[in-house]
């Protein structure tokens, strides 16, 4: 699918999300003022970036940040969180030159270093949504608590997008838990064995969400 398209599902799933159950689930939708074409071909000009174009399509059209977690959660392993924190273009401009010059202190020739002094960082909380710029434009999974994988989710933004989106937004943890909110709702069918964000997420922290 388009990214155009996948946008316009992402709006009609909050909307179903809302309609969940409250009682067992905390939801928040945030709006968000999306950013200027000009905006963004200023930030291009400022860092020498080449941005993909499905990026900046989802920059100027994404209006509304999804969050879900337990309602009322006080501890255990019963936790879940769905919604990335997708970084508005305003705090990308605030925070790449210290991604720029964390990357100096990785072993120059190592991913997490191409990441941060070439790449583009896409999502604030860690572990973090990089766009290996330097490469084909892959979406990479940053861990700073431990080894950043070596392969990436997927080769492009839309191709994440499509199977984050088909995973009902899911970010991390109790994957189980969360789908059986979700799954009927979920705007596309991608089986879970097939999800390339869940099968991910599933090798990283050797979990078996991908047989659900």
């Amino acid at each position: 699918m388009k990214i155009n398209e996948l946008i316009n599902l992402y709006d009609e799933f909050c909307v179903k999300v809302e309609a969940l159950n409250k009682s067992e689930l905390s939801i928040h939708i945030t709006k968000i003022i999306p950013p200027t074409i000009t905006e963004i071909d200023t930030l291009e000009a400022k860092y020498s970036l080449k941005i993909p174009e499905d990026i900046k399509y989802f920059w100027t059209h994404y209006q509304q940040e999804l969050s879900i977690s337990p309602e009322n959660y006080v501890g255990g392993d019963d936790f879940f969180s769905a919604g990335f924190d997708f970084l508005e273009l305003k705090y990308i401009d605030r925070d790449i030159t210290q991604d720029r010059e964390l990357g100096e202190e990785y072993h120059r020739q190592s991913l997490d270093a191409r990441l941060h002094q070439d790449g583009l960082a896409l999502s604030y909380s860690e572990p973090r949504i990089f766009c290996d710029l330097a490469g084909k434009g892959a979406i990479y999974f940053v861990m700073y608590d431990g080894d950043t994988p070596k392969f990436p989710i997927a080769d492009n933004f839309t191709e994440f997008f499509t199977h984050y989106l088909a995973a009902g937004c899911f970010y991390s943890h109790r994957f189980d838990l969360y789908w059986n909110f979700v799954k009927d709702i979920v705007p596309l069918q991608i089986p879970l064995n097939q999800n390339k964000w869940i099968k991910f997420y599933s090798k990283v922290y050797q979990s078996n969400y991908y047989k659900l």
